[in-house]
């Protein structure tokens, strides 16, 4: 649902992605012909961004209409869009996840060595957290690089942050990214 919750999204196995209002009154329905995995709204209910068993991202407008669909290489479990509208995150079976702008045009993906079940964009749009089926957690954090220059805004790029706890003093340490597991364009989590 959107964050006043006067839209509320859902899709599932009978194909059909659907737009409620905030007393349940149907809004509309598409029927994109395979199972919808994941559905997110824009904060002011504008777009529904869907995933699909397809291999395809969906993006509707407030009214319903299809406006694109993107093709990925496996089954689409996770998306989720920017609260800024900037990107839209998703995570495919595979092992990729994929930034794509609002008109349907892909930013940049990443190989997460395996299938992407879930991910997170943070409240202010800067970070993207992925789950991978590798047993790895990827953060994909803005900073002035990449992104810079294919959006004029800042990129995500790694930095490796490691959580080990000390019997004694229980703390955390922050770890350089090592050679051998550095991960260009993720943070990668062990």
């Amino acid at each position: 649902m959107n964050p006043n919750a006067y839209y509320v999204a859902a899709g599932g196995s009978n194909y059909n992605v659907y737009l409620f209002d905030r007393k349940g009154e149907f809004s509309w329905m598409h029927n994109p012909g395979y199972w919808i995995s994941s559905v997110s709204l824009t904060n002011n209910g504008s777009h529904l961004a869907a995933g699909s068993f397809d291999d395809k991202i969906y993006l509707f407008n407030l009214s319903g209409a299809k406006l694109w669909d993107y093709q990925v290489k496996d089954d689409v479990y996770a998306v989720e869009i920017a609260s800024d509208y900037s990107f839209i995150a998703a995570g495919s079976w595979d092992d990729n996840v994929y930034a794509l702008n609002m008109d349907g045009e892909e930013l940049w993906n990443y190989s997460c060595g395996g299938n992407v079940n879930s991910l997170d964009v943070s409240r202010d749009s800067s970070t993207i957290a992925v789950g991978s089926d590798a047993g790895a957690i990827y953060l994909f954090e803005r900073n002035l690089t990449a992104f810079a220059l294919l959006l004029g805004d800042e990129s995500f790029l790694p930095k490796e942050t490691v959580k080990k706890t000390d019997a004694v003093t229980a703390a955390e340490t922050i770890q350089p990214i090592k050679e051998d597991t550095a991960v260009t364009g993720a943070l990668k989590i062990r």
